[in-house]
């Protein structure tokens, strides 16, 4: 199978999930920020026991909706292109190889 090296990668075509990002999502030092945001949201005093407790909580609902507000803010377009960007950012953070 052919593989990608970091070399080779400021050789190709910008990753499409990056068109409409904004430069600071652009760059890999964002990484840990964006996340860190993003997590604080989310994070909770309480715990669930099952998933139809957690849809019931009023407090989990409010924040998970705040987080998917906060996505836009940022400059996601969906939640699909944030984790398509958290994989790409992964890649070029831990400097790992890509199986073509």
């Amino acid at each position: 199978m052919k593989k990608l090296d970091m070399k080779t990668v400021g050789k190709l075509e910008p990753n499409p999930i990056f068109k409409g990002l904004p430069q600071a999502l652009k760059d890999p030092k964002g990484y840990k920020k964006v996340e860190k945001r993003l997590f604080e949201i989310l994070k909770s005093d309480h715990t669930h026991k099952k998933p139809s407790a957690w849809m019931k909580c009023k407090d989990c609902q409010d924040k998970f909706t705040n987080r998917k507000s906060e996505l836009k803010k940022i400059g996601f377009k969906s939640f699909q292109q944030y984790l398509e960007w958290r994989k790409i950012m992964d890649v070029i953070i831990n400097k790992r190889e890509i199986n073509l």
